[in-house]
C-alpha cells in the first residue's frame, strides 16, 4: 500500500494526480480509493465535493486503462468546508499486490466496497445501518483482515434529492440537518456493528439520538456524489508489505489534541507523553483524519455557547479543531470532518494517523 497526498488548488484540480503520474511516482490504474478535503461552505448544496470527485475520476480515466464503470466504483470520500487554516487536499491510496511476508511487521492494508443505491425510504433507518454493516464486512474481507481488527472506516453516503422532513432554508443552506445527521449516524452505526463496537439498535428512533451508541473507528460523511454508501476500510496486517501503518485514538472532547500522540503511538512510533510531536516524527506523518462533534454545553467546566441555529456554527467548530491539529502536526493539509454523530463519545470524536516506517522519509 502507498498513500500520496496532493493539494487541491481549486475544486476541479487534478494536477497533483497528473504530476505524480507524469513523474512516474504513481500508476493511475493502482488507485483504489481517495479521501479528501475540499473548499466550500460545507452545506448540503456545496458543489466542491462533486467537482473534486468528477475531476479525479476523469483524470484516472484519461491517464489509465480501466473502463469507466470500474473507475466509477472507486470510493471517493470528500468532506467540504476546508475553513480557517485548512488546506484543501486529497489522499490517493494505491495498492500493489504482492506476497505476504511471514512474520513481517503490521503494515497498512485497505479494503473498499459500496452498498446498493440507498433509497429515501432506507436513508437514516435500520435498513441503511444493515447495508453499511454488510459492506464494511466485505471491505474487511477484501483487505484480508477480520472486521474487528479494522483501525478506521470512512464512508460517504448520499442525501435524498428532496428533503424527507419539513425544513426551513437558511442563509448557508443547512436546510435539513436532521436528515443529514440521521444519514451520517446510520452509516456510523453500520460501521460500529461490523467492527464490534456497538450492538444493533432495535429502533429507527435511536439513530442520531442515542448517545450511548458510538464507535471510535467510524468517520462518515454525506453528499450527492453517489447514490450508494461508499466504504474505505483501513487497517494493519502482519506481513502486508510496504512501509505504512495506521494508528487510531478516541478524542474525549474537542480539546483532546493529545489523541494525536496516542494515535501516533498506536501506529508504532515512539512519542514521549503528550508533548508536541518531534520534528522527526512529524516528517513521518503521511495523513491525519479527525472526526469531531460539537462541544457539549460545558467543555472542561467552561460554558460553551452552542449556536446550532447559526448555519456557520459547524464551520466555526471545524475551523477551531482544524487549527488545533494543524498546529500539532505542523501541516494544514488535514482531513477534518464535523458532526460526529455516533462517531466518538458525546462532545469528542476520533483520530487516525498514517505514518511511514521506511528507512528514509523525505517529506
Amino acid at each position: 500500500m502507498a498513500a500520496h497526498k496532493v493539494a487541491l488548488g481549486h475544486p476541479r484540480d487534478a494536477s497533483g494526480l497528473e504530476r505524480l503520474v507524469r513523474e512516474g511516482r504513481l500508476d493511475p490504474d493502482s488507485v483504489v480509493a481517495v479521501v479528501g478535503k475540499t473548499q466550500g461552505s460545507g452545506d448540503r448544496h456545496d458543489p466542491t465535493r462533486m467537482d473534486a470527485d468528477h475531476a479525479l475520476r476523469q483524470a484516472l480515466l484519461d491517464l489509465g486503462t480501466r473502463p469507466a464503470e470500474e473507475i466509477r466504483r472507486i470510493p471517493m470520500v470528500f468532506s467540504s468546508g476546508a475553513v480557517g487554516l485548512l488546506e484543501p487536499n486529497a489522499v490517493l491510496f494505491t495498492r500493489t499486490d504482492g506476497p505476504l511476508t511471514e512474520g513481517g511487521e503490521p503494515r497498512l492494508v485497505i479494503g473498499t466496497s459500496q452498498t446498493h443505491a440507498i433509497t429515501d425510504a432506507e436513508l437514516g433507518r435500520l435498513p441503511m445501518v444493515d447495508a453499511v454493516a454488510g459492506s464494511v464486512r466485505e471491505a474487511a474481507a477484501a483487505a484480508g483482515i477480520d472486521p474487528r481488527d479494522a483501525s478506521y472506516v470512512l464512508t460517504k453516503s448520499c442525501l435524498p434529492t428532496v428533503p424527507v422532513a419539513p425544513h426551513q432554508p437558511t442563509e448557508a443552506g443547512y436546510d435539513d440537518m436532521p436528515t443529514l445527521l440521521r444519514a451520517s449516524g446510520a452509516a456510523a452505526l453500520g460501521v460500529g456493528i461490523a467492527v464490534g463496537d456497538v450492538t444493533r439498535p432495535g429502533l429507527d428512533s435511536q439513530i442520531s439520538t442515542d448517545a450511548a451508541l458510538w464507535s471510535g473507528r467510524a468517520s462518515t460523511s454525506t453528499g450527492h456524489e453517489n447514490p450508494e454508501t461508499q466504504v474505505v476500510l483501513l487497517g494493519n496486517r502482519p506481513g502486508a508489505g510496504g512501509t505504512l501503518r495506521i494508528g487510531r485514538a478516541v478524542m474525549a472532547d474537542a480539546l483532546d489534541v493529545s489523541a494525536l500522540n496516542r494515535a501516533v503511538r498506536d501506529a508504532g512510533l515512539d512519542v514521549p507523553g503528550d508533548q508536541h510531536l518531534p520534528e522527526q516524527v512529524r516528517a513521518r506523518v503521511v495523513a491525519v483524519f479527525v472526526k469531531s462533534g460539537n462541544p457539549e454545553p460545558t467543555l472542561r467546566g467552561r460554558r460553551q455557547v452552542q449556536e446550532d441555529e447559526n448555519p456557520h456554527y459547524i464551520a466555526q467548530v471545524k475551523a477551531t479543531i482544524g487549527g488545533i491539529f494543524a498546529a500539532a502536526v505542523g501541516d494544514p493539509a488535514l482531513y477534518i470532518s464535523g458532526a460526529a454523530v455516533h462517531q466518538g463519545p458525546p462532545g469528542g470524536g476520533s483520530v487516525a494517523v498514517i505514518v511511514d516506517h521506511g528507512p528514509e522519509v523525505l517529506r
